[in-house]
């Protein structure tokens, strides 16, 4: 009966269901990092957007943009991705 299992899960079984769930989560990981950078530049966008609506309207064009609203203004962050060690395990 070598190599066969009484009812239960083999234990090899649970190690690659646990390898299959930590490369999902290093992946969706990545993927929120991604998304993260990209939801950055958008509001960067914006916000340049919006100090050059504010400028146009200090110079005579009218505009429904208030000008003494001050926009905040973001710093860029670097686009290194974080290495993660979900991929260690002890057998």
């Amino acid at each position: 009966m070598s190599g066969r299992t009484t009812g239960e899960r083999a234990l090899y079984m649970d190690y690659f269901a646990m390898g299959v769930l930590a490369m999902e989560k290093s992946r969706r990981e990545s993927e929120r990092a991604s998304a993260q950078s990209r939801i950055d530049g958008i509001d960067e966008r914006l916000i340049e957007i919006d100090v050059s609506m504010n400028q146009l309207s200090g110079q005579g064009i009218e505009s429904e943009v208030d000008a003494s609203v001050k926009v905040p203004v973001l710093k860029k962050k670097s686009a290194k991705r974080p290495i993660s060690g979900d991929f260690r395990f002890k057998y």
